[in-house]
């Protein structure tokens, strides 16, 4: 397969680097990112679905080539794809397996980006690159540039589906479009980003109005989104929601720094009253809180105090502890990807503690190793749902770039 993805590459590659190598003033470069993964997970989703422990197997590689005229910045970019999961129970998902597609493919200039492309936003909190899971997110799409005064950033396309087969991926009908606004306001050494979301999966339209704030200085760092979220969901139910998500970090010892991460994120209040208040996180980074993903953005008040620690220029270490609660009891628990993880059935607020643990090797400026490790306990309102066992994520990962 890895064969198959490399003569992808070149097939597709080839006219490209003839017509560029007709410039003088053309440059051709070409890498990839291979991954490979070996994960266990010990009762999933508090042991509802496949509850007893499995590993499994994930590869992802990726590989592109790129030509760009270094007069003008005119470049073409094209990245092949190809990801395979091996001893994993049950059904895969969507993100599991590809046997080969094109993950990004696009010409841009210095005022527009045209075709596939990933389009991560701002921090990632709403629109992320799916790094945790074997498929990356892209998109297909426009995206506009303005620098000037002020930087932004326009785009206008639709989620890409991932299917298993070869050259088999299509967008989906989704719409989304986003207005950023980098830096809008700035008072050193604070800067206020701003930006507006539209989502439209044809039940469901969504305004997402929200804005970044980061204080950044050699002492203390805190990076903060506010969001609004309307709109109309499945048709019939007016869309109010809102949510606060916070990073912070400040030195406390020489290489060690102290980390916390807060977030107040709302859920439904009633079924019945007409409105709907559980804000989605649209494509969230899935990892937000926790190495596991068992814990998503909405209906949460998180609390994770934890330290960061630099051993060495090449190896670093992360711990934090978590705490979940419902923002409202009405509505139920969700899981990284957004989806429900369990819907309300008591009225206990406390959800779960979490342990998180990390740890990167760079062992050179091409090869990596790193582990990831989660242990998230039960608390009452999964306790007193049904099936309600601890759950335990490890992955021990190894990268190369070049």
């Amino acid at each position: 397969m890895i064969i198959r993805l490399i003569s992808f590459v070149v097939f597709l590659s080839t006219s490209t680097i003839a017509s560029a190598q007709e410039q003088s003033s053309a440059s051709i470069t070409a890498g990839g990112y291979f991954r490979w993964s070996e994960e266990w997970f010990n009762h999933p989703n508090f042991g509802r679905g496949t509850n007893e422990s499995q590993g499994y197997f994930l590869q992802r590689y990726l590989a592109h080539v790129e030509v760009k005229d270094n007069d003008s910045g005119v470049r073409g970019y094209l990245q092949a794809k190809y990801s395979e999961i091996s001893n994993k129970f049950g059904n895969l998902s969507s993100t599991d397996r590809d046997d080969g597609d094109i993950h990004q493919a696009f010409f841009e200039n210095k005022y527009m980006r045209l075709g596939r492309q990933e389009s991560p936003v701002g921090s990632t909190l709403l629109i992320g690159v799916r790094e945790g899971p074997n498929s990356r997110l892209s998109f297909d799409g426009i995206k506009g540039f303005l620098k000037s005064d002020v930087n932004a950033e326009f785009f206008l396309g639709h989620p890409v589906d991932i299917s298993s087969g070869f050259v088999d991926n299509r967008h989906a009908e989704t719409i989304l479009a986003y207005a950023y606004f980098n830096s809008l306001l700035k008072a050193e050494p604070s800067t206020a980003d701003v930006y507006l979301i539209y989502y439209d999966d044809f039940t469901s339209k969504l305004y997402t109005l929200g804005t970044r704030w980061v204080y950044n200085t050699e002492h203390f760092n805190v990076d903060t989104d506010i969001m609004l979220q309307a709109g109309r969901y499945n048709d019939d139910l007016d869309v109010q929601a809102y949510g606060v998500a916070s990073r912070m970090k400040a030195p406390v010892l020489q290489s060690v720094d102290a980390t916390m991460l807060a977030s107040y994120i709302s859920g439904d209040k009633d079924a019945n009253d007409g409105q709907y208040n559980t804000f989605n996180a649209l494509f969230p980074r899935g990892q937000y809180y926790g190495w596991s993903g068992e814990i998503g953005h909405p209906n949460i008040i998180a609390l994770v105090p934890g330290i960061a620690w630099k051993i060495s220029d090449s190896l670093t270490w992360a711990g934090n502890i978590a705490w979940y609660w419902r923002e409202n009891i009405h509505d139920g628990v969700y899981r990284g990807s957004g989806s429900l993880l369990r819907a309300a059935t008591n009225d206990k607020r406390f959800t779960a503690t979490q342990v998180n643990s990390s740890g990167e090797w760079k062992i050179d400026k091409m090869f990596s190793i790193y582990f990831e490790y989660s242990y998230t306990a039960a608390g009452d309102f999964i306790k007193e749902s049904t099936d309600s066992d601890d759950s335990q994520f490890f992955a021990l990962r190894t990268a190369l770039r070049f």
